[in-house]
């Protein structure tokens, strides 16, 4: 009753723009309840009076709503129709002209698959994708680690593993380093998601040393940390954080007001978090970089909370 009171608001929306957005809210949402022929419906409603189809910013929009269609209908245990919602999300996919957003959405539907248990057709299109509409390793090696993923957690964790090898190897040859880091750093994730710690660990290794050889690498330290965390390697996460103190500081030491930057804070607090989920004290160190940083942001105070 409440999305059909909000089906005949958006119904009232002058703006095209803005009326196409609520109309897509709502299928969507009907898709989510479980009511996927109702969305289906809508779709059609909406590409009959609106024309959204040929609308070049909707695309993104329709694949969406088409995946949680496919999925209701999975969910109900009708394959058919979950198969044909998601033969058109990608074809609409298709379609895009927007590189980001294309891959974005076949990123998704792929995941789609997954989600659904329908393995052999969630690497059939992930076959296809990556042959002929994604150009770019990150992406390739992104969409096997996550496939891998849902394998895992359905049990099939050899095959896992055998998709994550490939993610590897695809993120190997990434010529670009950023990308290389990123992917590699997902792949880890993977890794350690299916509980292979020691594949984990060699592959953290890799990216913090190229973490520690880069500029882009400072943001990443935390999320480095984190995931050495999750496989139990507290004595790495002690390292990074106090490297991380020690960059901060230096980062001070060039540019007194750095502290001012937003993430300043984000980064400092994430490090508290850290040392408390690791159960340990900064070593001397940090604790002297830290008696930097404090003095720098507030020259009266030289009191840490540590202390």
């Amino acid at each position: 009753q409440i999305l059909s009171q909000a089906l005949e608001t958006a119904k009232l929306i002058e703006d095209a723009d803005y009326k196409g957005k609520a109309f897509f809210e709502v299928t969507e949402s009907y898709a989510k309840i479980g009511q996927p022929d109702k969305a289906f419906q809508m779709l059609r409603f909406q590409a009959y009076n609106y024309g959204v189809y040929s609308a070049t910013n909707s695309a993104y929009e329709i694949s969406e709503v088409l995946r949680e269609i496919a999925s209701s209908y999975a969910e109900a245990g009708q394959k058919e129709k979950a198969t044909q919602a998601f033969s058109q999300a990608l074809e609409t996919v298709k379609n895009m002209k927007d590189g980001y957003s294309k891959t974005s959405a076949l990123d998704l539907i792929v995941l789609y698959c997954a989600e659904a248990g329908d393995f052999v057709q969630t690497l059939k299109t992930a076959k296809t994708i990556t042959a002929k509409l994604i150009k770019g390793g990150f992406w390739k090696a992104s969409i096997l680690s996550e496939i891998a993923v849902k394998y895992a957690e359905t049990g099939q964790k050899d095959k896992a593993a055998q998709i994550l090898s490939q993610a590897l190897e695809t993120a190997k040859t990434i010529e670009d380093e950023y990308d290389k880091f990123n992917a590699l750093l997902g792949i880890a994730e993977s890794y350690a998601k299916i509980g292979e710690k020691k594949m984990t660990t060699q592959i953290l290794n890799q990216v913090l040393e190229t973490a520690q050889a880069n500029e882009f690498g400072f943001k990443a330290l935390g999320e480095i940390a984190d995931e050495y965390y999750k496989v139990g390697q507290e004595e790495m996460v002690a390292q990074i954080l106090s490297q991380e103190v020690g960059m901060l500081a230096m980062g001070l030491r060039q540019n007194s007001a750095a502290y001012l930057h937003p993430g300043f804070s984000s980064i400092l607090s994430d490090i508290a978090v850290n040392y408390a989920k690791i159960g340990q004290q900064p070593n001397e160190d940090a604790i002297g970089y830290l008696r930097e940083i404090v003095h720098a942001v507030k020259p009266m105070s030289v009191t840490l909370t540590w202390e």
